[in-house]
């Protein structure tokens, strides 16, 4: 009965590789022969932010919004600087741009976008300030916690106000022996807030990756 109950197991195994496997075969055809594998309802693509961005750029005379996703494509590589541009205007980012958008280097990934842009990360982070659920937190014993945007904002407002009265500044550096929780992203937002470097690392890690990480944010 056992080892009935072992082949059984093991032929399923069998079939349901093989099931994957011809599933991966027909797609892998279906791409040879140009087959469309699936195409989003219209409802979708009209309410994309990827449309809305393309609504954008034609109101503006840039480019003819004619639903050619390579099209699209095409030109955000060959007017990256114009793409760039346009995206940090379409998403509504709060700060400085900065007039110099792309400093080229002939090696890729040595481009820099946006070397002149001013802004701060929790600013733009926290617009959102009402009673939506902005995080929830799962721990490995099943601990669920929940918090708002609205309780999110005013939890870094205070706790940045209490790195300010310790006389913390912009520049200077905070690290924490701290889990994965929301009151460890409460502490780095208010850190982000007033331009303090932030470093933390969970319990598990040993000394030496302790030390590591901290060594990076160069602390004196």
């Amino acid at each position: 009965m056992r080892k009935s109950r072992i082949y059984s197991l093991f032929l399923d195994d069998i079939l349901t590789h093989f099931s994957l496997f011809f599933r991966f075969i027909k797609a892998k055809l279906a791409l040879m022969s140009n087959k469309l594998l699936w195409q989003p309802q219209e409802s979708i693509v009209k309410s994309s932010i990827l449309q809305r961005f393309c609504d954008h750029l034609e109101q503006k005379n840039i480019l003819r919004n004619n639903k050619n996703f390579k099209n699209l494509w095409k030109w955000t590589v060959d007017k990256p600087e114009i793409f760039w541009s346009e995206f940090w205007e379409f998403s509504k980012i709060v700060g400085e741009k900065g007039k110099v958008i792309l400093k080229k280097d002939k090696v890729f990934n040595k481009n820099i976008f946006f070397p002149e842009a001013r802004l701060n990360y929790t600013e733009n982070l926290l617009q959102k300030r009402n009673d939506d659920v902005a995080i929830n937190f799962l721990s490995e014993s099943k601990i669920e916690e929940d918090i708002t945007w609205k309780s999110l904002y005013e939890k870094v407002c205070k706790f940045s106000s209490y790195l300010k009265n310790l006389g913390l500044n912009k520049g200077d550096r905070v690290a924490a022996y701290v889990p994965n929780k929301i009151e460890t992203i409460i502490s780095f937002l208010s850190c982000a807030k007033n331009g303090i470097i932030w470093s933390s690392c969970s319990p598990d890690f040993g000394t030496q990756g302790v030390v590591d990480r901290f060594k990076q944010i160069e602390p004196s």
